[in-house]
């Protein structure tokens, strides 16, 4: 699965912020994983069971690691709610209030890469298009994150829907589904 321009609308208007994604699929499982920074020219890989890691252009890794996990009130992340229905929608924006701050790169390359490397507690997406979420979320969980769909369901590569929350840890994935879902 292949996202050669992920953050297009980024990518047109001349911002930096976009990456080019790929996941290897096996059996309706994510294998492996890459999420490249062509400007920072260095990559975000996750191999399933195998960690995840940083390789810089140089041939440097570096260990991915999601953040320590915090109460919900000092939780920040990066909140997709552009394609969610109502009243989820209605919902969630209320949610964004039990968190300390919340961003959107409109760039699920870019966000993935924040989360699993614990620059911010939580990432949430309400579409789930497998070229946009299967790298990012191999990356998170193999970075030692916990994510679930909005029904508490696995993330599931052949179905689009459900929304997804990535979060560090059981607890803190259903502290944040209580604010923006439930």
């Amino acid at each position: 699965v292949i996202d050669p321009v992920d953050g297009t609308a980024n990518f047109a208007a001349g911002m930096p912020l976009f990456g080019c994604m790929a996941a290897a699929v096996v059996r309706g499982e994510v294998a492996m994983s890459v999420i490249h920074d062509p400007l920072g020219d260095d990559s975000a890989i996750a191999v399933r069971g195998g960690g995840a890691f940083t390789l810089a252009a140089d041939g440097r890794e570096t260990a991915l690691r999601v953040a320590e996990a915090v109460p919900v009130a000092e939780m920040n992340g990066c909140a997709s709610w552009r394609y969610l229905a109502q009243p989820l929608r209605a919902r969630v924006h209320q949610g964004l209030e039990s968190v300390a701050a919340v961003m959107s790169y409109r760039c699920a390359a870019a966000e993935y890469r924040l989360v699993a490397g614990g620059h911010c507690q939580f990432v949430l997406f309400g579409r789930l298009y497998p070229w946009d979420h299967a790298p990012g979320w191999l990356l998170h969980r193999e970075a030692g994150g916990y994510s679930r769909r909005f029904d508490g369901s696995e993330y599931d590569v052949t179905d689009i829907g459900g929304g997804l929350i990535c979060a560090p840890d059981a607890a803190s994935w259903r502290g944040l589904h209580a604010a923006f879902v439930a």
